[in-house]
């Protein structure tokens, strides 16, 4: 992610088989590498939100921002011995 670049180790069920390990490296040539993304066709499965604009087809929608952002501590659990 740092550098845009393949991830250095398999990080998607490539080939489908429930379990994400070398066997979803895929080979172009000589090269070995892991999976960096998927081609969605069509329109997109759900709503995808990018800053302030939700995406849920052709069209963009703006997204209306909150007004009033909670912030600090939501819930807290004690613990007893």
């Amino acid at each position: 992610m740092e550098t845009g670049g393949s991830p250095q180790h398999p990080s998607f069920d490539a080939n489908n088989d429930g379990v994400i390990d070398s066997g979803d490296l895929v080979s172009i040539g000589t090269l070995v590498s892991s999976v960096a993304g998927v081609r969605q066709e069509g329109y997109l499965p759900e709503p995808v939100v990018i800053e302030d604009l939700a995406y849920t087809g052709e069209e963009p929608t703006k997204v209306k921002a909150l007004k009033d952002v909670p912030v600090g501590r939501f819930s807290w659990q004690e613990l007893i011995k």
